[in-house]
């Protein structure tokens, strides 16, 4: 009997992806020939957790919206004919039009052009992260009987609408991204998402029956390697409160409040943001106690938080995507044994109520953090019972619980 083949796709590096990671290192740990293709290159990632890595390759493809745009006079001058063409001589709704159907042209080179296509191997189900292949994935999917899982880490089409700030050009990609969308919940034959929130919205945008796996930590992921958090920030500690801010910078994230936070403490509290896109924020920063190391390897972001007093998981309601958020960096930090503060979001609020984990806050901003962080330096017996209960919570609240459930949609799909 051929051993069964679940082929992932991300349209990030791999190491950029940790839910991919997570769930095709299940598969392969499981027993099942587990394929990932990034949709980018990107650095070193532990390849023995699964069976093969491979990347998408497309030739022409434009990594960004913005280089994108600085090849659109190129291809104008190509069109027209003409040497040189200069911007404020196109009005700009003829600028749209021709931006938008060369964006077209790039989602299809990108995502489901026959090029693409030739790049998916077979296999017996496609589990496909985000929107983007997923046409490519039913395309094939069709022609070799395979199935398709749709993993929606986010509401997607809210995203790109909410992006697009009522600018015309983007309002139109947005549309694209949402026809993309709804036809890959209808054709796919089982939707996971990460919360109860999502779930309920995808269902009723005609999504199957859709399966909620939470982005929970897996500690059998994590490195064994022994490095401290002050050296991996290169720096030495003095005495006080270390906190972390795991994960990416974004948007809505009310940095300047975390500062005014930590300055109010002025050295007995410092603050590490431990992620990528905070390189204009830490020119402001100005201090000794807010620190800015990068983005490390995944499978050291939980030993690494283990080196920090606390916590900070600083959504904003900004967006419904916002207010239904139940990030990997807030199960990281149950991980780590970290006292967690947050904003009251419906869905962080519910775990943190079952499980009787994590100071929430009516908002996240200087004048609620601060009290917490107080007492957080002053009381060293809140601070510990605080860990416990995050240790115990994540006792139950791990990948290995519900791993059990990805495992169970697989066999159930293998059986149709």
């Amino acid at each position: 009997m051929n051993m069964i083949t679940i082929v992932s796709i991300t349209p990030l590096p791999l190491n950029r992806d940790s839910r991919a990671l997570k769930i095709a290192s299940s598969f392969a740990r499981n027993g099942y020939r587990s394929i990932v293709l990034q949709g980018k290159e990107g650095g070193l990632i532990d390849k023995s957790k699964i069976t093969e890595l491979r990347t998408i390759s497309v030739e022409g493809f434009f990594s960004s919206d913005k280089e994108l745009s600085k090849n659109i006079d190129k291809k104008i001058k190509f069109i027209i004919g003409v040497k040189r063409v200069i911007k404020s001589l196109i009005p700009i709704k003829i600028k749209n039009i021709i931006f938008l159907y060369f964006h077209k042209q790039e989602i299809q080179n990108r995502y489901y052009s026959k090029c693409v296509i030739q790049q998916i191997p077979s296999a017996d189900i496609y589990y496909v992260h985000s929107w983007e292949y997923g046409r490519a994935c039913c395309e094939v999917a069709s022609s070799n009987g395979a199935l398709v899982v749709y993993d929606a880490h986010d509401l997607y089409s809210d995203i790109a609408r909410e992006n697009a700030n009522f600018n015309p050009l983007n309002l139109s990609y947005a549309k694209i991204t949402e026809r993309l969308e709804q036809d890959f919940l209808e054709r796919a034959d089982a939707v996971v998402t990460v919360c109860e929130g999502i779930a309920d919205i995808l269902m009723s945008r005609g999504a199957s029956k859709t399966i909620v796996v939470r982005n929970s930590h897996d500690f059998r992921l994590d490195s064994s390697d022994d490095v401290s958090l002050s050296e991996f920030c290169n720096t030495s500690f003095e005495q006080g409160l270390t906190g972390i801010v795991i994960g990416n910078n974004k948007a809505a994230y009310p940095i300047e409040d975390m500062f005014s936070v930590v300055s109010i403490f002025k050295g007995r509290v410092r603050l590490i943001f431990l992620g990528q896109g905070f390189e204009e924020m830490a020119q402001k920063a100005k201090s000794h106690s807010v620190l800015f190391p990068g983005a490390c390897d995944p499978s050291l972001v939980v030993p690494l938080a283990r080196h920090a007093d606390f916590s900070i998981v600083p959504y904003v309601p900004r967006t419904r995507n916002d207010s239904l958020s139940l990030p990997n960096k807030f199960f990281q930090s149950l991980a780590a044994g970290l006292p967690v503060i947050f904003q009251s979001l419906p869905e962080m609020k519910r775990i943190s109520e079952e499980y009787n984990a994590g100071v929430a806050l009516k908002k996240m901003c200087a004048a609620e953090l601060e009290p917490v962080i107080r007492r957080l330096l002053s009381d060293v017996k809140y601070r510990s019972e605080l860990s416990r209960r995050s240790q115990r919570a994540s006792e139950k609240l791990n990948w290995e619980q519900e791993e059990s459930k990805l495992l169970d949609l697989v066999v159930n799909l293998l059986r149709k």
